[in-house]
């Protein structure tokens, strides 16, 4: 069994309307917020034209094993950094001037952060496979 363990940290404000004391005014709260998610050791890894793996054990190098964790925590990574980008470019078409030239930088640092990681994704692929075959 293994686990990934994630935490994020949010504001929010509200008030309630019609009450009396002092939430009748816009305040906020600090939330935090952390969730464990448990999985077997089922994946799905193409080794090769000829072999997948469907289970972490089917590894037959521990590093391999190992490098390929750091891969699926990377494409997780990546996969948060395209939502946030799709994001970023979906409030630029909506921005006034003034916002739209605070994120004129944010979304091609980003897009850079993306391509970089892409190519280190597809390296960490090729890596995996060589220590594999050379097992």
């Amino acid at each position: 069994m293994y686990y990934l363990k994630t935490s994020a940290e949010f504001d929010s404000a509200h008030f309630l309307a019609g009450y009396k004391g002092k939430c009748a005014n816009i305040h906020g709260h600090r939330w935090k917020v952390e969730v464990t998610v448990a999985a077997d050791d089922s994946i799905f890894f193409v080794l090769n034209d000829d072999e997948t793996y469907t289970h972490l054990s089917d590894f037959r190098n521990d590093s391999a094993r190992s490098l390929y964790m750091q891969y699926i925590e990377m494409e997780h990574v990546q996969s948060q950094a395209i939502e946030m980008l799709d994001s970023l470019r979906h409030q630029y078409y909506e921005a006034d001037t003034t916002t739209r030239a605070s994120l004129q930088a944010r979304i091609p640092s980003l897009s850079d952060e993306i391509s970089k990681r892409k190519r280190i994704l597809r390296q960490t692929l090729t890596r995996i496979r060589t220590m594999e075959t050379a097992h």
